[in-house]
């Protein structure tokens, strides 16, 4: 019978492709071939935590490892129910969660060599509509928005429309703040724009001015440093700050160690990732158009 690997076995096989199949109903979206890309542990509340990611942007988190297993070849229905009922024998027998929090099992296929451009291979193949429709189910269709501090970095260049842009980022700052009377603590998103130009970004600042949209940059008056505790201050009822705007991708790390809060990270590029952090959850996301982003979020 086909046998599960443990996740430090998994650690030593990250750029393989991996069959993942889901073992319950609500979790069957996951079974297919997917390539493993890393593996991120991290503490969060003194407790493990972490993802599995792949290079077609699935990610699974730790607190859903267990709906999951992966192997080195395609398994049937009745292969799997064969696999499941003797862990659940093994339950019984000793009286011990194998598949739990701390512990997970994962087989994998060691046979073809990674392709770093599965994921744009996999935009051109399925077309946008689809890839956004997957896009925003994996990743942005939860409706218990927890207090994190989310980083949305977005690759730009000259002619990306400022219109557009802020069009998705007032989108997102809807989506991804909580800013009620009752709200404990509020929270908005944090924006950075990867090679957008001085003058684009100050055509966006003054547009979002223009319909009142309250954002702080970290900028305290003309000509002042730029100051990372300022711009991590909570959202206020005097000071109802919609979202934040980091202006440069060096300023991250002062944000990142400020926050009182989990860190998540999403990544929109068009060719590839510019900006690498392993520290934290961070999902790469590729785009052809800036407004393919709306589509997915």
């Amino acid at each position: 019978m086909k046998k599960a690997l443990t996740i430090e076995e998994l650690k030593e096989r990250i750029g393989k492709p991996v069959f993942v199949v889901a073992t319950t109903e609500d979790f069957k979206y996951g079974t297919a071939w997917h390539i493993l890309s890393k593996i991120t542990a991290f503490k969060l509340d003194n407790e493990s935590d972490g993802h599995v990611e792949f290079t077609d942007c699935k990610c699974i988190k730790f607190e859903h490892i267990q709906f999951y297993k992966f192997f080195d070849e395609e398994v049937t229905a009745l292969e799997l129910k064969e696999i499941l009922d003797v862990e659940e024998k093994e339950k019984k027998k000793t009286g011990y969660e194998r598949v739990g929090k701390r512990k997970f099992y994962y087989a994998i296929n060691s046979l073809k060599e990674v392709d770093n451009q599965f994921d744009m291979w996999l935009l051109h193949k399925n077309g946008v509509d689809k890839f956004a429709k997957a896009i925003k189910k994996r990743f942005f269709t939860s409706f218990d928005i927890s207090p994190y501090n989310r980083f949305f970095l977005i690759e730009c260049d000259k002619n990306t429309s400022m219109s557009e842009l802020k069009t998705i980022v007032i989108r997102i700052s809807e989506k991804y703040s909580k800013l009620s009377q009752r709200a404990k603590p509020k929270f908005c998103p944090y924006f950075c724009f990867l090679g957008i130009e001085e003058c684009q970004l100050i055509e966006l600042k003054k547009s979002l001015a223009n319909d009142s949209v309250l954002f702080s940059d970290g900028y305290d008056f003309k000509g002042a440093d730029f100051n990372p505790s300022s711009i991590v201050k909570e959202p206020s009822k005097d000071h109802l700050t919609k979202l934040r705007i980091i202006g440069s991708i060096d300023l991250l790390n002062d944000v990142y160690a400020l926050s009182q809060s989990t860190i998540e990270i999403y990544q929109f590029y068009k060719n590839q990732p510019l900006y690498n952090n392993d520290s934290y959850y961070h999902v790469k996301i590729p785009f052809e158009n800036i407004t393919d982003i709306a589509q997915m979020i």
